[in-house]
């Protein structure tokens, strides 16, 4: 096949859209999965109950917990992090903390209605420069007592990451942030 010049063109000219569009396919298909190249995003983080000891019997009243985490940092800061109950309107409170090194820690007191095992509890707010996964976060009970008012053994209490969903690329304050 000859060019407006009348010259054939090289065997790599003609494999180059075809070049372009495999790239662009690729680059796609990595966005679906999140931020890739350092791009960040933010990503809401569900917890939820799993299984605590007498679950069949009895609620719990009050839970507390640590999630050690790394691959990024819960947006927000101190007592200003970005977390907050799933069900909040039925009279349960929650304080959260972020150290900004490593560490939330979660306080909630859900008296008035008791926490059933299976449920959502807490979502927040978490900002990384890729998909976490449940490995990048460590949970560990710290404090739990069903509805009588009984403290359960916390290595008999389960708190589980439930789902990551991505929520916006994060804005760009300026260059090289």
């Amino acid at each position: 096949m000859l060019n407006s010049r009348g010259l054939v063109p090289s065997r790599s000219l003609l494999l180059v859209p075809v070049r372009i569009a495999a790239t662009l396919m690729a680059m796609q298909a990595l966005a679906a999965c999140g931020p890739s190249g350092g791009d960040s995003a933010d990503y809401t983080i569900t917890f939820a109950v799993s299984d605590f000891l007498g679950s069949d019997e009895f609620d719990l009243a009050k839970l507390s917990f640590h999630v050690d985490y790394e691959g990024g940092d819960f947006v927000g800061n101190g007592s200003a992090v970005s977390c907050e109950l799933v069900a909040s309107d039925d009279g349960e409170t929650a304080t959260f903390v972020d150290n900004d090194n490593g560490r939330l820690s979660v306080d909630i007191d859900a008296s008035e209605n008791p926490i059933v095992a299976g449920d959502d509890i807490v979502t927040c707010v978490f900002h990384g420069s890729r998909q976490p996964t449940s490995e990048d976060f460590a949970i560990t009970v710290t404090g739990a007592i069903n509805e009588n008012d009984d403290a359960l053994p916390v290595g008999e209490v389960d708190i589980v990451i439930t789902q990551i969903d991505i929520e916006a690329p994060a804005l760009r304050s300026g260059p090289g942030e």
